[in-house]
């Protein structure tokens, strides 16, 4: 059952990404640069934003799979490659980390409806 569950794992969190980046896009994005980029609503730079972070995901995800397929662990690269793919999503992690981090707290400030959680 948990093996199964980890080969839906990264599609989930793929959602999860995608989710948290639009929502950034909209909150945050929009209101900084609004009229900077163009208009908001129909402003293709905004939506790049959200793509980019989606292809860089799947871009990592397709790195691991095609390593685990091709490498064996005795390959003398095998680790170094796999140490760079890691680290490179670790600080992919950290930056959706630090993208919800500042959309939570931009909506806890702003909204007045989040004005009721502290009643």
């Amino acid at each position: 059952m948990m093996s199964g569950l980890s080969y839906f794992a990264p599609a989930f969190f793929l959602f999860t990404v995608h989710i948290a980046m639009d929502a950034f896009r909209s909150d945050v994005l929009v209101r900084m640069l609004n009229g900077v980029v163009g208009d908001p609503n129909n402003s293709q730079v905004y939506n790049a934003f959200v793509y980019t972070m989606d292809f860089i995901y799947v871009m990592l995800i397709m790195t691991i799979v095609f390593l685990s397929l091709h490498l064996t662990n005795r390959h003398k690269r095998f680790m170094p490659y796999i140490y760079g793919v890691s680290t490179l999503f670790g600080l992919f992690m950290v930056c959706v980390f630090l993208v919800l981090i500042v959309d939570i707290f931009r909506g806890l400030l702003d909204s007045a409806a989040c004005n009721l959680l502290f009643i």
